[in-house]
């Protein structure tokens, strides 16, 4: 089913805050190689993930596919990027795919490793000349092929699209830089994507704090994110480290509080119980019995 509306990525479309029940976690390895193939309307690149720790409301997850998308298939503030990052996730055991999304820009956005990374790949896909149809070529030149250096250490928004797949999506202010002659190049080998399958929902959920990165919460380490004045889409607030407050009600059925409350039901139930046998057997003791003269 396919709703007759983008999906728009807005702040004040946001519905409510998330925190454990959209905590994301990862701790990529680079991938010693990278294979892409064109399918007309995206770039397909494959990544080893190795022994990487990747997880996502405590699952685990390895990296199925990467795809690079232009125009975005996302709109951000009403209008698509220039295009789109979309990394597909599977679990390790059984469940839904994790799917975190990226964009692309020309005009905004972070010039850094993750910059460089997509940039480089374009380029030498751009090269090999490669076409819809054609088989899949490796891109040997590529160096620090690292997910690390590409997924954005800030906060995020997140729903759950039609097939129920779990979506990560930045915001424009943690759009991946490109410069112009490079996006060009990626328009040449890629037409924009008519089909997708949006979401139902108007609203989606805010992750404040961000991935954990590290891969654990045992092995997360903190980032400070500085943004340049006048680069984000809304207002920007000076979050400090503490637990988080909101009404994800996962998250109280998974806290330390709902925990205590239980076990001192259950101690003062243990207690009445102890409390009433003894009072049984009180009552139960055999009466003496007198011997008459």
């Amino acid at each position: 089913m396919t709703s007759q509306k983008p999906m728009n990525i807005s702040h004040g479309n946001v519905n409510n805050y998330c925190y454990e029940t959209c905590a994301y976690s990862f701790k990529y390895n680079a991938s010693p190689s990278c294979t892409i193939t064109n399918y007309g309307t995206y770039l397909q690149l494959s990544y080893d993930s190795g022994s990487s720790q990747i997880t996502f409301v405590g699952n685990d997850y390895i990296v199925k596919n990467i795809n690079i998308y232009s125009p975005s298939l996302h709109y951000f503030n009403g209008v698509q990027a220039d295009g789109e990052i979309i990394i597909t996730h599977d679990e390790t055991i059984v469940g839904t795919p994790l799917k975190v999304c990226i964009p692309l820009s020309s005009k905004m956005g972070k010039n850094g490793e993750a910059s460089q990374i997509i940039t480089n790949i374009i380029n030498e896909t751009a090269k090999l000349e490669l076409k819809k149809g054609d088989k899949p070529s490796d891109i040997k030149s590529l160096t620090n092929y690292d997910l690390n250096r590409v997924v954005p250490k800030s906060p995020f928004y997140f729903y759950y699209d039609v097939t129920g797949d779990n979506i990560i999506v930045y915001g424009l202010q943690d759009a991946i830089s490109i410069d112009s002659s490079t996006l060009e190049k990626l328009k040449k080998m890629i037409t924009e994507e008519t089909i997708v399958e949006y979401p139902t929902v108007d609203y989606y959920y805010y992750n404040k704090y961000g991935p954990t990165v590290g891969g654990g919460s045992g092995d997360g380490e903190i980032y400070i994110d500085c943004q340049p004045t006048g680069n984000s889409e809304d207002t920007t607030e000076v979050e400090y480290a503490k637990p988080p407050i909101n009404n994800d009600l996962g998250s109280f059925f998974n806290s330390k509080v709902l925990t205590i409350i239980i076990a001192a039901l259950v101690f003062v139930m243990l207690i009445v119980l102890i409390h009433r046998v003894l009072v049984y057997f009180s009552w139960k003791k055999p009466a003496r019995i007198v011997a008459q003269s």
